[in-house]
């Protein structure tokens, strides 16, 4: 029988993020500025280039699984040769983190390049303070919009602040003609280059030539804009932290948002530095400080999703499904048991209303609905016809295994069942142990504790949320968005 839960691909995804954090460290202890790029230190950037170029690097994780495992649980066998970048950091995965020691002329050879990434450092910044703004020109607010639904995001910020806002893009971003009819300006970011880098490159930065080249892309942009302050969504994502350094080089402010959150502190989740991180509540401030100790956090709200006192519709007898794939630690198996558990509740409960959404970036796969179509209860609610929102406030129980809606559920006062299929021991955070959630780790579980939640175990769960929601969500929608233009202004004021 086709095992749900692979344990050994939830350990390397837990593993790999303090392997690099390691790999990282001990390249900066054996050279001064072994990160440092045309006055930028960009170790957290490239921390989480290799995050992503390893979370799927088939040939590192059956090296892993046969160290950790045996060579069990993987289709690839543990003699596969590893890349010359997964070959660096698997002795950080498997434990074997000693410093290695330097020769003389390898001691030189870094003493000369920190000292040639020092020069770089100081010339770089002085470039950066040395652009001046005319008092009477207001400086733009620049977003970094990489997918539509990041642009879709931070629209309703952008429609609230009384001044000029630019765009950066994506070269082909098909909602380019969206950001045009606003009368914004959008500047292209290339994805391909002829020129090599323009900066000294440090040995340790020599295997991400396009990470510089996208470097220096960026800080093209920003010196062309000459903004106050930048705006990215979710931090986790290199184009992110690329912007981020280019503005502090550019002598601009960086405002970081939280669109979602992660139970996986990732290597996208760790060592922030932006300017400020607006979290939705206190509770997710807290979550990541441990990982973020130089992130200045502070309450937000969430522009999406507003708290509410009780529940909008009292009569809501519908169970929405937020269903994930494509993820390490969602298996084929899991993924095909949550489709028989959609159908499950379908069939068992037909008096009540399945409401079926996709992740948003993730669209519906037709072959694998086919069943679940020909119930009559079954209603689709893609994001681009139905809110979240709208779709919680039809819903009492709120299912999936690790999505951000599981809290998102908590505002509207939706009861949470997580399917925690993924490895981890408990989904963090514990709402369960707040008393605000059921969790559960196989199907069999779901279908019990589905009975549970229909018997009365949701209408329990949600009369003890007052006491935790507002941790979670600090201010309306409304307020959210007042409270983010508030804080880019303070930003263009420091």
């Amino acid at each position: 029988m086709t095992q749900v839960i692979d344990a050994a691909a939830y350990r390397f995804q837990a593993d790999l993020p303090d392997a690099i954090d390691a790999y990282v460290a001990t390249l900066r202890r054996s050279q001064l500025y072994a990160f440092t790029y045309r006055g930028a230190d960009l170790s957290r950037l490239i921390g989480i280039e290799l995050y992503f170029r390893l979370v799927n690097d088939p040939a590192l994780r059956a090296a892993y699984g046969a160290c950790r495992f045996g060579g069990q649980n993987s289709e690839f066998g543990p003699n596969v040769p590893l890349s010359e970048v997964a070959a660096r950091v698997y002795p950080h995965l498997t434990k074997d983190r000693r410093t290695p020691s330097l020769s003389l002329s390898k001691a030189t050879s870094c003493i000369a390049a920190s000292t040639q990434s020092l020069i770089a450092r100081l010339r770089h910044r002085r470039d950066g303070a040395s652009i001046a703004t005319p008092a009477s020109e207001a400086r733009a607010v620049v977003m970094l919009a990489i997918s539509r639904r990041f642009f879709l995001y931070l629209l309703p910020i952008r429609d609230r602040i009384n001044g000029p806002v630019c765009w950066l893009i994506p070269e082909d971003a098909p909602w380019a003609a969206e950001i045009e009819a606003l009368g914004d300006t959008v500047v292209h970011i290339r994805d391909s280059f002829d020129e090599p880098p323009r900066g000294f490159v440090s040995v340790p930065l020599q295997n991400w030539t396009l990470t510089l080249q996208r470097f220096d892309a960026y800080l093209d942009a920003l010196r062309s804009l000459n903004p106050a302050v930048v705006v990215v969504v979710e931090g986790n994502h290199p184009e992110d932290e690329i912007v981020a350094r280019a503005a502090d080089v550019n002598g601009a402010r960086s405002l970081c948002l939280q669109q979602g959150w992660s139970p996986f502190i990732h290597s996208g989740f760790r060592h922030m530095r932006f300017d400020a991180f607006c979290a939705w509540g206190q509770a997710f401030a807290d979550m990541l400080a441990p990982y973020n100790p130089r992130q200045r956090f502070l309450v937000s709200g969430s522009p999406v999703v507003s708290p509410v006192d009780t529940k909008v519709n009292h009569a809501a007898k519908a169970i929405s499904f937020f269903l994930q794939r494509d993820s390490l630690v969602i298996s084929e198996a899991a993924w095909r048991g949550m489709l028989e558990f959609v159908d499950w509740c379908a069939t068992t409960f037909p008096e009540w209303q399945i409401l079926v959404r996709e992740h948003p970036a993730i669209p519906f796969f037709s072959e694998d609905f086919a069943a679940i179509r020909q119930r009559v209860n079954v209603t689709f609610c893609p994001a681009s016809e139905m809110s979240l929102q709208e779709v919680l406030d039809r819903s009492r129980i709120a299912v999936a295994i690790f999505s951000t809606t599981l809290i998102e559920s908590l505002a509207r006062r939706v009861a949470p069942l997580i399917v925690n299929v993924t490895g981890a021991a408990r989904y963090f955070p514990d709402l369960e142990a707040q008393g605000i959630a059921i969790e559960v780790h196989d199907y069999a579980g779901a279908r019990a504790k589905m009975a549970d939640l229909i018997d009365g175990a949701a209408d329990a769960a949600i009369a003890r949320m007052p006491q935790a929601v507002g941790r979670y969500f600090g201010a309306t929608a409304d307020g959210a968005l007042g409270n983010i233009v508030q804080e880019i202004r303070q930003l263009e004021a420091s």
